[in-house]
């Protein structure tokens, strides 16, 4: 098998050991992925696309998203993120146009328990929109709070959580009620209840946030089909190197293929062969083994395509100086007395 063959077979092989790699799988790519859908029905049945600046852990490689916006994936809950204080939310929507994240409670629907514990510092993350201040209580009386906004999903056995856009202890210290925390949180109207807050509207800045990795695409464009536009064009480059070596080398044989005595061409038809003692007359020598007389660009013979070798017997045309084996440029003169290569008519002998 010679090297022509090899390269060949082997270049297809590397191809496609190329294209299937695990380079070209989506752990590896940084197109939109997304969530399977979850068995618990989202507050705003958003199918959450997951793009640059933000990354899904285990579905994207690691340097498709920046630090501070790792989501993953929950088969029962969706996609969630992680904040300080293990404050884990359930992501509702991402607008990347706005720099706007929605974020829910993905286990019990409340609200004010995750912003209890809410911690923005050291994330790339800031309330958004509209925000309130709301003051918190934990009132451990039978009195009926009605009158204040009580947070359900807080209270419990013995105690009630109620909130106030303003601090009330003066009014309700005497019922053994103790402040708990001021909470800043997005509200859709001044007017808003705590109670009454669905979600949290987050926003990062947009200016702080470099390119995308040029691997990104926005398109959605499978990285598969590039990889593989590359390669052809890197394939068929290296064909057209090949090829044309081979032309180079070959070329002066003006397409000849191997030959025997019947063999005849339209254009050579009125050429005759030589007689035999014509043919005898023309110079032979033989190759020694030193291998001297092969030269670097006249090593193969250009009727049977063969390499000369130590030993072989070697014929010279007298008019032109292209020589053959002996035997190979025998049996052509015989059909044609022409040389094959430069198509000249060798001397006659009368």
């Amino acid at each position: 098998m010679n090297s022509y063959t090899k390269i060949i077979i082997i270049l297809p092989q590397l191809l496609i050991i190329f294209l299937y790699s695990p380079t070209s799988t989506g752990l590896e790519t940084c197109d939109p992925s997304n969530c399977p859908k979850s068995s618990t029905k989202s507050m705003y049945s958003i199918d959450v696309s997951v793009q640059y600046p933000f990354h899904l852990r285990d579905v994207q490689a690691g340097s498709c998203g920046m630090t501070g916006f790792d989501l993953y994936c929950d088969y029962t809950f969706g996609t969630l993120i992680r904040l300080p204080n293990n404050t884990v939310l359930r992501v509702e929507g991402i607008y990347y146009n706005s720099n706007q994240i929605i974020l829910s409670d993905p286990y019990n629907q409340c609200i004010p328990h995750k912003l209890m514990s809410l911690n923005l510092s050291n994330t790339p993350f800031n309330l958004d929109g509209i925000t309130k201040n709301f003051w918190v209580y934990n009132c451990s009386s039978d009195r009926n709070f009605e009158e204040y906004d009580q947070i359900d999903c807080l209270s419990g056995s013995g105690y009630t959580v109620i909130s106030s856009g303003s601090d009330i202890m003066e009014k309700i210290g005497d019922l053994n009620c103790k402040f708990l925390k001021i909470l800043n949180v997005p509200v859709s109207y001044p007017s808003s209840l705590l109670s009454y807050v669905p979600t949290i509207s987050l926003n990062w800045n947009g200016d702080a946030i470099p390119p995308p990795p040029g691997k990104y695409s926005n398109s959605g464009f499978n990285s598969v089909y590039s990889k593989f536009s590359l390669v052809l064009a890197v394939f068929i480059f290296l064909m057209t190197v090949i090829f044309g070596f081979r032309y180079l080398m070959y070329g002066r044989v003006r397409s000849i293929s191997p030959i025997n005595a019947n063999t005849t061409s339209t254009d050579e038809t009125e050429v005759g062969g030589l007689d035999q003692v014509t043919i005898d007359s023309y110079p032979q020598l033989v190759v020694g083994d030193s291998g001297r007389l092969i030269k670097p660009d006249d090593n193969i013979c250009p009727i049977c395509l063969s390499d000369y070798r130590p030993r072989d017997t070697l014929k010279l045309l007298p008019e032109c100086l292209h020589r053959f084996h002996a035997e190979c440029i025998d049996q052509w003169l015989r059909s044609k007395g022409i040389c094959p290569i430069c198509r000249t008519s060798p001397p006659h002998i009368s």
